[in-house]
């Protein structure tokens, strides 16, 4: 079992309802768990000592929503008008994927995030057994992840009118999800945890989405599904059911504290007080959805009704896959939607990346917050740099604004993960960028070879 002592540090983490900071201090690591954390300039021997002087220790980040194989995508998603998103921007090019295609996109994704301070990914794709085989284990990530499940076949589809269902598909993925929990919920020394993924409730019938529930409540584990994540989504529920989907999944009992409902752009209000009065919780991906829908997450609307609220990344974000420029958007977005420059403090908005979004997704008690008795899930930063600077701890601080809204994620230069070094002095122990990023780029360019015609065939604005 390794030993790790950090010393001289400035330590931020929650605790309780506050931000506590430490300085110095130091944390004690034995094996994969923090066994000690205080003030002072202690020391002790260890199998690994760092000396974190002059830096600043973090618990570390938690995308709440990531679809990691999209990355291949990135720039080809975004300056079109929300009716034609997916049938002329990704849905051609999925289509033409293959399951290497899927792990290389993984791969570029979480080394990205993973420079930037990411250490739990909650990861949301198709192909997820080999994305954990050969990504998610070998890369020493924490993984929180489900496999897509919806009632589509091989058809193309149009947004402009009623999806057409698959009973026979959506069986195929609902056993592919029950197996990818079988198989990997609990595993790696409890690193690798899953749910259930429906995609969406206007991409599969009531039968099935109320089947997913079932195995879930039956196999203890969370259900991390989009919800009212627009105008397309709308349209479908309206022209299905009669109903918004918030509406809907409350007329089918569906709503309750199993629920991680992601985005929530589309539901009022009131919806949202629904939702969050049931328990649910929510994953507002504010750079994505800006970019995408022109819109802005209502997390501030959901934490006022009393909802556990987080932030993801998801797919091809601006700024990439990064939790800082994430909080960034959460809290500036939220302030301009609002017309109120005290919504959503900065303090809020760490906690959203870090404690909150562990209990958003039921793994507060093992990470989320630096404390005895958790997972060694930690990131140094080095913030002697201009746009952190100054840094101020005494009776005047400005810790939390600075890192809310000016850190950009290249100040992280080590990060520990289940109490492995996982990143040392900003290179990627457990992954070869440069081969990554190679492999990537010409993985890219034949997958949008192959996805030409298709393209062509929808008028895609992306073609010359």
């Amino acid at each position: 079992m390794t030993s790790i002592f950090i010393k001289n540090a400035l330590i931020v983490t929650p605790k309780q309802d506050q931000i506590k900071i430490y300085e110095p201090g130091y944390i004690e690591i034995d094996g994969d768990k923090i066994s000690g954390i205080g003030s002072g300039s202690a020391s002790m021997s260890a199998d690994l000592v760092i000396d974190a002087a002059g830096g600043i220790v973090l618990p570390g980040l938690i995308d709440s929503h990531i679809h990691t194989p999209e990355s291949l995508l990135r720039g080809l998603a975004q300056d079109v008008p929300e009716k034609d998103w997916m049938h002329k921007t990704l849905g051609p090019i999925i289509r033409n994927m293959t399951e290497s295609d899927w792990i290389i996109g993984a791969k570029l994704c979480v080394l990205e995030a993973l420079k930037s301070g990411t250490t739990t990914f909650c990861d949301y794709a198709y192909n997820m057994d080999k994305i954990l085989e050969e990504v998610h284990k070998p890369s020493g990530v924490r993984a929180n992840v489900c496999t897509t499940i919806n009632e589509f076949g091989e058809g193309k589809r149009n947004s402009e009118e009623l999806y057409e269902f698959d009973s026979s598909a959506g069986e195929k993925k609902f056993k592919d999800g029950v197996k990818l929990v079988k198989d990997w919920h609990g595993k790696l020394d409890g690193r690798i945890t899953c749910l259930y993924g429906p995609q969406a409730a206007d991409m599969m019938s009531s039968e099935l989405l109320l089947k997913v529930k079932e195995k879930a409540i039956e196999d203890g584990v969370s259900i991390h599904m989009h919800v009212a994540q627009g105008n397309r989504e709308r349209k479908q529920m309206e022209g299905r059911y009669g109903k918004s989907t918030i509406e809907y999944l409350k007329s089918i009992d569906f709503i309750d504290s199993n629920l991680i409902a992601v985005h929530c752009h589309d539901a009022s209000d009131e919806e949202l007080q629904v939702l969050a009065r049931s328990g649910g919780r929510m994953v507002g991906c504010p750079g994505s959805i800006g970019l995408i829908d022109g819109v802005v997450p209502p997390l501030h609307s959901f934490i006022q009704a009393g909802g556990v609220a987080s932030l993801g990344s998801d797919q091809g974000p601006p700024d990439g896959s990064n939790m800082f420029t994430q909080m960034r958007y959460a809290a500036i977005l939220n302030k301009v939607r609002h017309r109120d420059p005290t919504v959503l403090k900065a303090e809020e908005i760490f906690k959203m990346v870090t404690i909150d979004a562990a209990r958003c997704h039921g793994l507060d008690k093992t990470i989320g917050s630096i404390e005895v008795g958790k997972k060694a899930d930690l990131i140094i930063l080095r913030p002697e740099v201009p746009n952190l600077t100054p840094i101020l701890s005494g009776t005047v601080k400005n810790i939390i604004p600075n890192l809310v809204y000016n850190a950009t994620g290249n100040e992280v230069s080590d990060i520990i993960i289940n109490g492995q070094v996982i990143m040392q002095d900003r290179v990627v122990k457990t992954m070869n960028e440069k081969q990554i990023v190679a492999e990537a780029q010409k993985t890219a360019e034949q997958l949008m070879a192959n996805s030409y015609m298709d393209l062509k065939e929808v008028n895609s604005p992306f073609l010359d």
